[in-house]
């Protein structure tokens, strides 16, 4: 039954179920080698091998993808990601952890009433931004202290998708912030594919940052990556506690180019549900 478990949740290319599953990927191959062990007590050695080994290869692409991927190269930028809570607690708190940093990127998701006016003058920081609500509750914005590329900026309110294309030098580079929706029964599956559809249709590098509200390996991932030819940042680092040690959860994500090198670092919660995250890398 885990077995079956285990694999439906490679299905969310196909299978909206299948990324719900996807989630808990980590937390169903704990339990299947935990089944496994008492197997072995019992001296049923094949099949204790058979769900270690199935158990273990599940989780193998996160293993691989938590990676620095070598050395950062000498043009470096920092983008600060955070997920702010509609009703957060101490959005000033953040603000501060903001500008202590001087990102190049910020990257925010939640922006509710309540935030847009306690983060008033960092916005005002950074006048080269997109704002993109779609409710009082709901919002992503992207800021930049660089020129954003005249008619670039393209706000998506339904989609919670913000992006600009970004000048960089002798360099440009697009920038989005997203929040994607819970996995099924919601409606992650059918947005991911959308937010694909927009972000293939750009031309140069791009970063996509936010809360996916996914796991690496999950499909709405991988179907980001691919469109953006880009992958996840850094060590694969929980983002959302709230279940605790029970089932830590790692949703929040920065996608750099692929043959870019990245850093990544948690922020804390400041108030909020979500780390943040502070990534370094290099174009």
């Amino acid at each position: 039954m885990l077995l079956a478990v285990l694999g439906l949740s490679f299905a969310g290319e196909w299978l909206p179920l299948g990324d719900s599953l996807a989630v808990f990927r980590t937390h169903i191959a704990a339990i299947t080698c935990g089944i496994a062990g008492i197997f072995v007590l019992s001296g049923g050695l094949r099949t204790s091998a058979v769900l270690a080994v199935f158990a273990v290869g599940s989780t193998a692409p996160l293993i691989v993808s938590s990676s620095t991927y070598g050395a950062l190269g000498p043009d470096t930028y920092t983008l600060y990601q955070k997920n702010l809570l509609k009703f957060g607690r101490t959005p000033q708190a953040i603000a501060d952890d903001i500008k202590a940093f001087e990102p190049d990127f910020v990257t925010l998701q939640e922006l509710s009433t309540h935030n847009l006016h306690a983060l008033e003058p960092t916005l005002a920081q950074f006048p080269n931004r997109v704002i993109c609500r779609s409710s009082e509750i709901r919002g992503v914005a992207m800021l930049t202290s660089h020129e954003i590329v005249e008619g670039t900026a393209r706000c998506y309110s339904q989609l919670d998708l913000a992006l600009a294309q970004v000048e960089l030098g002798n360099k440009r580079i697009w920038v989005a912030s997203v929040h994607l929706l819970w996995p099924f029964p919601y409606g992650q599956h059918k947005q991911a594919r959308a937010i694909a559809a927009v972000i293939s249709q750009l031309e140069g590098d791009i970063v996509v940052s936010g809360d996916f509200n996914m796991v690496r390996g999950g499909a709405s991932v991988g179907r980001i990556e691919r469109a953006a030819n880009a992958r996840a940042a850094g060590e694969n680092l929980t983002t959302y506690p709230r279940f605790r040690a029970f089932a830590p959860l790692a949703i929040d994500h920065v996608l750099v180019p692929a043959n870019s090198s990245a850093i990544v670092e948690r922020r804390p919660l400041l108030g909020s549900d979500h780390y943040g995250l502070l990534a370094q890398f290099d174009i």
